[in-house]
C-alpha cells in the first residue's frame, strides 16, 4: 500500500543521501596526488643520481622516508581508479532502484532486499574511501617535513 511506499521512498532518500556522501568523499584529488607523485619521482631521481651513497646520514633517513611516501602515493593512484569505477557503478545501481521504485516496478520484498544490499555496498565503499583518504592525509605532515628537508638540495642540484 501507500504506507509501505512512503517508507520505501524514505529509505530511497537515505540511500541517495548516503550515495552523495560517498561521492563527495571521493573528491580527494587524484590529479594533485598524481602531480605530487611525479614531482617526488623527479626529485628523488636527481638526488640519488647526484649522491648515490648517502651512508647512514640524516639525508639517507629523509630519502628513505620520502621514497616510502612516494610508494604510498603510487598505491593510492593504483587503487583510486578502481574505487572511482566502483562508486560510479553504485551510483547507477541506486539510480536504477530509485527509478524502479518511482515507476512502481519493484515489489516490496525485492525492494527491501535491494535496499539492504545497496546500504551494505555503500558502507563498504565509504570505508574504502576513508582508508585511502586517511592514508593520504596521514602522510601529509611527513611529506611536508621531508619535502622541506630535500627541496634545498634538489634546487641546488638542478641548476
Amino acid at each position: 500500500g501507500s504506507q509501505s511506499l512512503t517508507v520505501e521512498l524514505q529509505q530511497m532518500d537515505t540511500l541517495k543521501s548516503t550515495m552523495d556522501d560517498v561521492d563527495g568523499a571521493m573528491m580527494l584529488g587524484e590529479d594533485s596526488i598524481g602531480k605530487r607523485y611525479d614531482s617526488m619521482d623527479v626529485k628523488l631521481k636527481l638526488i640519488l643520481a647526484a649522491i648515490p651513497d648517502t651512508g647512514k646520514s640524516e639525508l639517507h633517513n629523509t630519502i628513505v622516508r620520502f621514497s616510502a611516501i612516494k610508494d604510498n602515493y603510487a598505491m593510492v593512484l593504483k587503487d583510486y581508479p578502481v574505487l572511482s569505477y566502483d562508486v560510479d557503478q553504485e551510483k547507477e545501481d541506486v539510480k536504477v532502484l530509485n527509478q524502479a521504485l518511482l515507476g512502481h516496478e519493484v515489489p516490496a520484498d525485492v525492494f527491501e532486499s535491494r535496499y539492504h544490499k545497496e546500504r551494505a555496498d555503500l558502507a563498504m565503499l565509504k570505508k574504502r574511501i576513508e582508508t585511502i583518504n586517511y592514508s593520504t592525509y596521514a602522510m601529509e605532515q611527513d611529506y611536508k617535513r621531508t619535502s622541506e628537508a630535500l627541496n634545498p638540495l634538489y634546487n641546488k642540484l638542478k641548476k
